[in-house]
C-alpha cells in the first residue's frame, strides 16, 4: 500500500472507495503504532470525527469511525464509550487491532446509520454486550466490557475492518428494515 500524508484524509467515497470498505483491514504492528504514520492517521481520525454533520442541515454526530472509511486499511476504530443515541459532547477514544471476544446471546434491534452509507439507514440486530479487547494508541492492552449502544458501536465498526457495512446485516427477507433518512430527520430517526 502506498503511504499518504495524513492531511490527505478524508471520509472516502463510498462508491469510489467500495473495494476498499469491501476489504478486511489490515492489522497494526507494534513498530508502526510507534510510529508517525499510525499515530497521525490516529489524529487525523479524531479530526475528522469531530463535531457533527456534513453540513448544517446535518445532525449526525459520530459516534464511531474505522480507518478504511478515511482510505487507510488499517485495524483501527475511533468509539464514543459514552454515546447513548443523543448529540452530546464526544468522548472518543481510539483502539488499534480491536477484537469482540466474546458477545452476549441476548440481541438488540436498533437503528443505525453510516457516514459510509449516506443517507440509508437500517433498524439492526446487534448482541447487547460485547467484549472488547485490543490496544490504545500508546500501545497498552485495553479489555472492556460494552453494553446497549455503545457495544452497537463497536460491533459496527469492527465490521467496518473485516468489510462488512450495516446493510450487509440486514437479512435479505426483511428489506423494509432499511430506511431512507434525510439529514434534518435523524434526530427524530434516532
Amino acid at each position: 500500500m502506498t503511504e499518504v500524508k495524513t492531511a490527505e484524509l478524508v471520509m472516502v467515497d463510498p462508491i469510489e472507495s467500495s473495494e476498499l470498505l469491501n476489504s478486511i483491514a489490515e492489522t497494526v504492528s507494534e513498530v508502526e503504532l510507534e510510529g508517525e504514520f499510525i499515530q497521525g492517521v490516529i489524529d487525523r481520525m479524531l479530526e475528522i470525527a469531530s463535531g457533527k454533520g456534513h453540513d448544517e442541515k446535518d445532525s449526525r454526530q459520530v459516534v464511531g469511525l474505522a480507518a478504511p472509511q478515511v482510505g487507510i486499511s488499517k485495524r483501527i476504530i475511533l468509539v464514543d464509550l459514552t454515546a447513548n443515541g443523543a448529540n452530546q459532547e464526544q468522548n472518543l477514544i481510539a483502539i488499534v487491532n480491536p477484537v469482540i471476544s466474546e458477545k452476549s446471546r441476548d440481541l438488540l434491534d436498533g437503528r443505525e446509520g453510516c457516514w459510509s452509507c449516506g443517507n440509508v439507514c437500517g433498524n439492526v440486530q446487534r448482541c447487547q454486550k460485547v467484549t472488547l479487547e485490543g490496544l490504545d494508541r500508546s500501545g497498552k492492552a485495553v479489555h472492556m466490557i460494552l453494553e446497549d449502544f455503545v457495544a452497537r458501536i463497536v460491533q459496527h465498526e469492527v465490521d467496518h475492518l473485516d468489510g462488512v457495512r450495516f446493510p450487509d446485516r440486514i437479512p435479505e427477507d426483511q428489506p423494509k428494515r432499511l430506511h431512507w433518512v434525510e439529514h434534518e430527520q435523524f434526530n427524530d430517526y434516532r
